[in-house]
C-alpha cells in the first residue's frame, strides 16, 4: 500500500499502517511524526522523504521486482503490529511496572 502522509493527519496514518500490517500487506509511506516508534525502515515498513516522488518510485518499482523480499517484509509488519494488541500491549506494561516494584 502506498500512504502518503499529511503531518496534520499523522495520528491517523498509525491507525491505517497498522490495520494494513495486520492484513499482511507493506506499506510504503512518507516520514511522519511516530512512525519510527512502531515499524523499522528497510525491516517491516518503507518510509520515503516527504515530496519525493522519484524516491518512492524507485521503492515500489524495487519491491514489485522482489516479491521475496517484500513478503518477507510484510509478514515482520504482520508480527510486528501484534505488539500493539491490547492483550499483548497489557502484558508488557505489567511485567515493566513489576519489575519498577
Amino acid at each position: 500500500m502506498l500512504y502518503p502522509i499529511n503531518w496534520l493527519l499523522a495520528g491517523g496514518g498509525v491507525t491505517v499502517i497498522n490495520d494494513v500490517a495486520y492484513l499482511g500487506k507493506l506499506t510504503v509511506t512518507t516520514d511522519f511524526l511516530g512512525i519510527s516508534g512502531y515499524y523499522t525502515n528497510g525491516n517491516d515498513i518503507v518510509v520515503v522523504n516527504r515530496g519525493n516522488a522519484k524516491q518512492a518510485a524507485e521503492k515500489i518499482e524495487f519491491l514489485m521486482q522482489h516479491p521475496e523480499e517484500r513478503n518477507a517484509m510484510a509478514a515482520r509488519a504482520q508480527e510486528r503490529v501484534q505488539d500493539f494488541r491490547f492483550e499483548n500491549f497489557w502484558e508488557k506494561m505489567k511485567k515493566e511496572i513489576f519489575t519498577l516494584l
